[in-house]
């Protein structure tokens, strides 16, 4: 599974059972693969869907079993489709596939919300019922709220944004500095929770104005820089849906840059520390603030975000090849020694 595609595999046993003075006795057997692959398209609201059935093995009395098979999709038209009408023999070892395709009908400023079900019915010469298989459990979600268009994607896939150390130094240290120290680890996949996407501009201009207000200045002996937070304003983890009321409640970083050029952060020993603060601030070089910035509003589109969705945090560093976060956590603390500025 990932974001805009989901795929699964699984085996159905059918059986030919026998009741005879109360004993009940398995006469026959067969086993079926059901391969199911969806594409969906985060610039369209159309999206292709493939099926094949293989009839793996059959044993016994079961001789010559046939199959039906049914996509139900609600949202989407159409609203059922057969790769084949009706009921189709397959033979052992055999495969029979269709591709299909649909499309969800969305309105402007909207969402849909879409489940599948399927059904596959298997019927045999000479017993009274058929069997009948269903199964389910998949969804997806198409919008016109993001990005001037409509497209689709899989909700329950969480993506995650990857902020690059090569590129926005400063910003990123800062990120990773928070992440990793900070008791609630925000955005960070095997620590902490999902950063959740608030889509209201006016609330998070007042995330924006609490955290670093217009008037902030950084403490004495750090150059002005800008003031760049996290949690990102445009989350519900900042402000004060993340119980931040004044930006005073932020632990404070220094950003400063060592002779081979890297970008660095330290914690401001003043008031707050970083384990506990409910937020992080950092005087940053405004390219670096603001491209990050950027990469968040590229990603929001690309990915499809709608308010309250989540979503990673993750910083790489591209120039070491190793996108991870433990190793690039590991570089960031292989930092030279801080010329700290003169703590007031």
């Amino acid at each position: 599974m990932s974001r805009f595609s989901w795929c699964r595999r699984i085996i159905l046993n059918y059986s030919h059972i026998k009741i005879e003075k109360g004993t009940t006795k398995i006469t026959g057997t067969a086993r079926y693969a059901v391969q199911q692959d969806i594409g969906l398209d985060p610039n369209s609201n159309k999206f292709g869907e493939h099926v094949d059935v293989t009839l793996i093995e059959k044993h016994g009395t079961v001789k010559s079993p046939q199959v039906s098979f049914e996509s139900g999709c609600t949202g989407c038209n159409p609203l059922y489709a057969r790769p084949w009408q009706g009921f189709t023999a397959i033979g052992e070892q055999e495969t029979k596939q269709k591709d299909f395709n649909r499309y969800v009908p969305i309105q402007n400023g909207t969402k849909v919300d879409v489940d599948w079900g399927w059904e596959m019915v298997i019927k045999h010469a000479g017993v009274a019922l058929d069997t009948k298989i269903t199964w389910g459990d998949v969804g997806a979600r198409c919008d016109n709220k993001v990005a001037g268009n409509r497209g689709c994607v899989v909700p329950a896939f969480t993506p995650t944004l990857y902020i690059d150390y090569a590129k926005r130094q400063a910003a990123a240290a800062m990120i990773v500095e928070a992440q990793q120290k900070n008791l609630q680890h925000w955005g960070l996949r095997g620590k902490g929770k999902p950063l959740t996407r608030l889509a209201d501009d006016k609330e998070t201009q007042k995330n924006r104005d609490i955290t670093r207000p217009s008037d902030w200045i950084p403490p004495d002996g750090l150059e002005k820089g800008s003031c760049d937070e996290f949690p990102f304003a445009s989350t519900y983890q900042s402000g004060t849906k993340g119980g931040v009321h004044s930006g005073d409640q932020c632990a404070q970083l220094f950003s400063w840059q060592s002779p081979n050029g890297d970008w660095w952060v330290e914690e401001w020993e003043h008031k707050n520390e970083i384990v506990v603060a409910p937020c992080i601030r950092a005087n940053t070089p405004l390219i670096q603030n603001t491209s990050v910035g950027g990469d968040l509003g590229r990603f929001t589109q690309d990915i499809r975000l709608l308010d309250a969705d989540p979503y990673w945090v993750q910083v790489i560093d591209t120039r070491r090849g190793i996108p991870t976060d433990e190793e690039t956590r590991c570089h960031l603390e292989q930092r030279p020694n801080c010329h700290r500025p003169t703590n007031p």
